[in-house]
């Protein structure tokens, strides 16, 4: 446990130290009496209205891990799926391309006495779900804020194919292994090889507990993408989530007294940076996410204020993830 937290420790300092260095070289010409002229100007009612936006969002990303375990299994509380939730978060952020949310969330639900078989294809089927939603998202907010975008990033369609390209990866393989097992039973295969060269055993072993594990997920994975009702409900509960989340830089510029940003563009360009920091392999997207915030809004704002806002948007977004994730996690182990 540890060495687990000295990691965790290491990845919140590295993220700190890009986007200290990011902030350092890009705004090393910015007058610091205008920035703290801006950072004391901050209407503060803004500010508690985007803490209420990304409370918002991480009660409807508890909802929907809530609504998939609750039909599976009723011995689960709102309140544990709020902390396996925020467990998640925590770990998203820390992790390079958020890896590492998934796993731990796995763990959690698995020390909860949940089978692993059950626990993956819950995951899996609601990672699915939430990456298709945010591409379709996406797209729709691509088509409408496409002029803008391709005014400030000249290159915009490669940075589109190239998100497009991973995220349908992402999605297409997710979606092979939950529908073949096939697919499953050879990667298993294929991850078991080196060991069966050393240890012949243990790795009939493994296959033998893995391909029980396998049958078990799959027969999950059905009951769950045949449970039309939950399916669609999930779906609207992310929708809602995701739209809550992409407003906040909106609202973080309300709190320094633009009016001139529209809330659909600044919804657009939130979407893009997502769809960019997500495939770039830093902890939480870190470097990439400053670099594309300040790509998008450095057009409108000036730059004292688009430091304070980028500042304020990663504290809302990221840090406030690093915090209540950390508190539940370490509430939980001295528990």
């Amino acid at each position: 446990m540890k060495k687990s937290t000295r990691n965790h420790l290491i990845n919140i300092v590295l993220i700190i130290l890009i986007s200290t260095g990011f902030i350092f070289i890009a705004f090393r010409d910015v007058d610091w009496n205008s920035f703290k002229s801006g950072l004391i100007g901050v209407q503060i009612h803004w500010i508690v209205a985007g803490a209420c936006a990304m409370i918002v969002y991480w009660l409807l990303e508890a909802l929907v891990l809530h609504s998939m375990i609750r039909s599976q299994s009723n011995h689960f509380h709102f309140g544990s799926s709020f902390k396996i939730s925020m467990v998640g978060q925590l770990f998203n952020i820390i992790t390079p391309s958020s890896t590492g949310g998934q796993p731990a969330q796995l763990f959690m639900l698995y020390k909860r006495g949940m089978d692993i078989g059950t626990a993956s294809s819950i995951l899996l089927i609601k990672f699915i779900l939430f990456q298709t939603i945010l591409v379709l998202l996406f797209i729709g907010m691509f088509v409408y804020g496409y002029q803008d975008l391709a005014m400030i990033v000249p290159n915009m369609k490669y940075f589109v194919m190239i998100g497009f390209a991973v995220n349908t990866a992402v999605i297409t393989g997710l979606l092979l292994i939950c529908f073949s097992k096939r697919t499953v039973f050879t990667l298993i295969h294929l991850l078991l090889a080196p060991i069966s060269l050393f240890k012949k055993e243990k790795a009939i072993q493994w296959k033998a507990i893995l391909n029980d594990k396998v049958i078990s997920f799959h027969a999950e994975s059905r009951k769950l993408i045949h449970h039309k009702k939950l399916l669609v409900t999930c779906s609207l509960y992310t929708v809602i989530q995701l739209l809550v989340f992409f407003s906040i830089p909106f609202i973080v510029f309300l709190s320094l007294g633009y009016e001139n940003i529209h809330l659909v563009t600044g919804m657009a360009f939130h979407a893009f940076i997502m769809m960019f920091s997500s495939v770039i392999p830093t902890p939480g997207g870190s470097g990439a996410g400053e670099y594309s915030f300040t790509l998008l809004f450095g057009s409108m704002t000036s730059q004292s204020d688009l430091l304070v806002g980028l500042l304020l948007w990663r504290i809302l977004t990221a840090y406030s993830c690093i915090i209540v994730g950390s508190v539940v996690m370490l509430f939980k182990q001295l528990k």
